[in-house]
């Protein structure tokens, strides 16, 4: 029997479905874990399997220190039989930018994760019958705006599937990236056209499946495996840091007659261009500046705006001030402060600042 922890949503029916029409293994059933104890879906192959026995809802939060019967519950159905695998997706977001991040929101975001993984081993008695497939996220990898709680939940799962090697258990993290249809990213269309505009496309659900199929077949304990879609290039240019990473990788080029990897995309060309118009004066700097900035902020909105529009009345939330920052930054080759849109809410405002730092007063 196949666990899921947090398997009563949309991404845990439709794993649900897959194991009960032979995606995982030789499972005999599926035990679904969730906070309300009510499946979200309960049609096609998952209902029929509901009403065979074959798939159990339990309620059980594992993030909730006191909630330990439901857990125990599942973990009875599934070392009733050999071979059992979890599943462990559970996970919420509580996303703001690092200056709004608190000790509470860290807590509730590492509770389902991390806590809740900490209960499942504590009540296996430190082995889970079979395979485990810790349910990360590629924010751990490549960090993600304004979920510094959630990539760092992450990253301890990802250790935790090196550091419970020695128990003999057989566990692998998966870093996931967006799914389409089902999944938290798909709560917002904002998150995945953000997302994609930094070079990670969503997985449809076939490809999300086809990838947990082959961890579990061909997965070694301790790895830790990243399963996205990837636009090499447009990764690359999006942020500094990525670039550094991508240079001590082997990262394939975006097209065959590209010789750039990844780690040798070509670097920011604004501040060598304005500072050649600079020497003409600063109205065609001026004029430069506007152009750059101007495609950076319909790079985060997907529309243009007026020069004098407010741009967070036009739309731009935090974590959007925070890519559009990025952006110019690394379009122009500047290091901007976090609070650029904060301190200058028009795009007007922008590149007057941009043109003083690129040429200040003599």
């Amino acid at each position: 029997t196949v666990l899921v922890t947090g398997g009563l949503g949309a991404l845990g029916s439709v794993i649900a479905a897959w194991v009960l029409e032979g995606g995982a293994l030789m499972a005999q059933g599926v035990a679904l874990l969730g906070r309300t104890g009510r499946s979200s879906s309960a049609s096609g192959v998952l209902g029929d399997g509901m009403r065979c026995g074959l798939v159990t809802g339990m309620r059980g939060d594992v993030g909730a220190m006191d909630e330990a019967r439901g857990i125990m519950e599942a973990l009875q159905i599934i070392q009733g039989s050999p071979g059992g695998e979890v599943m462990h997706a559970s996970g919420v977001l509580d996303d703001g930018t690092l200056v709004n991040q608190t000790a509470g929101r860290v807590r509730a975001v590492f509770a389902p994760k991390v806590h809740g993984w900490q209960k499942l081993w504590e009540y296996a008695h430190g082995a889970p019958t079979g395979a485990s497939v810790l349910f990360s996220s590629i924010s751990a990898l490549l960090g993600s705006p304004g979920q510094s709680n959630y990539a760092a939940a992450n990253g301890v799962l990802d250790a935790v599937a090196h550091a419970v090697q020695g128990a003999g258990a057989n566990v692998v993290s998966m870093q996931w990236g967006a799914w389409k249809e089902v999944g938290m990213a798909t709560r917002s269309a904002g998150t995945l056209a953000r997302m994609e505009r930094m070079g990670l496309g969503a997985l449809s659900v076939a490809e999300g499946l086809g990838a947990l199929r082959s961890v579990l077949m061909h997965g070694g304990a301790g790895q830790v495996m990243v399963a996205s879609r990837f636009d090499w290039k447009a990764l690359g240019s999006s942020a500094q840091q990525w670039r550094a990473l991508g240079a001590e990788f082997d990262f394939p080029s975006q097209t065959a007659g590209d010789e750039a990897s990844f780690g040798q995309l070509p670097g920011p060309v604004g501040t060598a261009a304005l500072s050649h118009h600079g020497a003409a004066g600063k109205v065609d700097m001026l004029g430069h500046a506007h152009t750059m900035i101007k495609q950076a902020v319909v790079g985060v909105l997907g529309c243009e705006v007026d020069d004098h529009e407010p741009l967070m009345a036009a739309g731009i939330d935090s974590l959007g001030a925070t890519e559009l920052r990025n952006g110019i930054s690394s379009m122009m080759g500047l290091s901007l402060p976090a609070t650029l849109m904060f301190d200058y809410p028009t795009m007007s405002s922008i590149v007057d600042y941009v043109v003083a730092v690129l040429q200040p007063s003599r």
